[in-house]
């Protein structure tokens, strides 16, 4: 039967969109959808890149315990006796005068204690602490050490300025703008230090390490 272009029968959507893709060349397909797929990649990582410095500057995993780039590194510096090591707020130093001294009983005759330990020895390092600020600053967050030149290495006696006298104590707090402090810094040492013929004083504070190099006379006091 011959159909007229009108008298033809309608062809329903879902009829046109399968005859449609019948009649695409399959590699055309392959193509098209191949264009799509790599459009599609590259755009993406351009997006990705373009906000890159963004998210690697804002978040942080949650176990990460410093600040994104790292921390600076510290400031270290080696000095002789009577140079001074600065800091934001404090200048810090060995007297030219200095002496070392070694003893087994700290304090006075009847308020002081001897060592407990055979082969022991209070050993006193002066250290001087200037406020270079316009206001009151305490000299804190440091930890003193004292080091052999064969490698031992000492820490503060923490009980030790219970039996001494003010005036030969260094006391850190509240320094008022433009004073100096100066006191003995005692460490519990063994012979290994009194016979070291050079030691090393260091103050390792959050954001520096000042060692002070020095010679020793063995003095017992």
């Amino acid at each position: 039967m011959n159909w007229a272009k009108d008298d033809l029968p309608l062809e329903s959507s879902g009829e046109r969109e399968r005859r449609t893709l019948a009649e695409l060349n399959p590699f055309g397909l392959v193509m098209f959808f191949g264009a799509v797929l790599v459009l599609g990649y590259f755009g993406v990582a351009a997006i990705v890149q373009g906000f890159g410095p963004y998210f690697s500057n804002t978040v942080v995993p949650f176990y990460a315990v410093t600040p994104p780039g790292g921390t600076a590194a510290k400031s270290t510096s080696s000095l002789n006796p009577g140079r001074a090591y600065s800091t934001k707020s404090f200048n810090l130093w060995v007297p030219e005068d200095y002496s070392i001294e070694f003893s087994t009983r700290i304090g006075s005759e009847y308020g002081g204690k001897s060592v407990e330990d055979p082969g022991t020895l209070y050993c006193v390092v002066p250290i001087c602490v200037e406020n270079k600020v316009k206001e009151t600053e305490s000299f804190t967050g440091v930890t003193w050490y004292l080091h052999t030149a064969d490698g031992y290495r000492f820490e503060i006696h923490s009980m030790a300025d219970m039996y001494r006298n003010d005036s030969e104590k260094l006391n850190p707090y509240d320094i008022p703008p433009g004073i100096t402090r100066r006191g003995g810094l005692v460490f519990l040492v063994t012979d290994k230090a009194k016979d070291s013929r050079f030691l090393t004083l260091e103050a390792d504070g959050f954001s520096f390490t000042a060692r002070f190099e020095l010679q020793n006379d063995g003095r017992n006091s």
